[in-house]
């Protein structure tokens, strides 16, 4: 089971696959608009997403690019 604001990232990242995109860009388009949502809360959101969807063993489906951001492999 995701938590709303979970699925709302799995499902924007999923139309967007292969696209990177940086934590402020994810911020701007998942989370409200009125939200003081930060980078911390979304690396916090994609840490229980991974947890919840990744099967152990296999690489993540959320990759991070260094230095970038991420995206959904």
């Amino acid at each position: 089971k995701l938590l709303p604001k979970e699925f709302a990232l799995l499902e924007f990242l999923m139309r967007h696959q292969n696209r990177v995109f940086a934590p402020e860009a994810l911020l701007n388009r998942v989370w409200e608009s009125d939200s003081e949502a930060t980078v911390d809360a979304l690396t916090t959101c994609i840490k229980r997403l991974r947890k919840k969807i990744d099967v152990e063993g296999q690489p993540s489906m959320i990759r991070t690019v260094h230095g970038v951001g991420y995206k959904l492999e």
